[in-house]
């Protein structure tokens, strides 16, 4: 088999993949706005730090519990966005989610162990869809041309 060929094919099912989960999670935000809801309470909040090549960014962990239909779930997603920030910003999410509040879990109506804190969507998560979109579609492009 060619290289390029190789190539394209892997590339191409991970930026279809990449663009797939980025438009998934956009869904997600856009559905948890109407989700059911149920109070819950946070056990666990700190900040972890996530160094790569690129830098040091700043990871909200936030674990919290909550009960559907007499059984105890837990969860970890604050929001559906990008989860690493500056420090400031990731302080601001422990600080919000203190271990002991009493929180809203907005959870999924037929699979309630998929939850999060904050519902919606950010410009943030549009932006990716679309550059994850624009780079499957160059992929595809690249292809077509060689």
């Amino acid at each position: 088999m060619n290289w390029v060929v190789l190539i394209f094919w892997v590339g191409l099912v991970f930026w279809g993949w990449f663009a797939f989960s980025s438009a998934r999670r956009l869904r997600w935000g856009r559905m948890s706005e109407q989700w059911p809801t149920a109070e819950g309470k946070v056990i666990k909040s700190k900040i972890e730090e996530v160094r790569s090549r690129h830098g040091t960014a700043y990871k909200p962990v936030v674990i919290y519990t909550y009960e559907i239909d007499g059984t105890v779930l837990e969860g970890n997603k604050v929001m559906f966005r990008q989860h690493k920030h500056s420090y400031d910003v990731a302080r601001k999410i422990t600080r919000r989610y203190r271990r002991g509040t009493i929180v809203t879990v907005y959870h999924h109506p037929r699979n309630p162990r998929v939850s999060v804190l904050e519902p919606g969507i950010s410009r943030g998560n549009f932006g990716i869809v679309v550059f994850a979109l624009v780079l499957l579609l160059a992929w595809i492009l690249l292809g077509l041309l060689l």
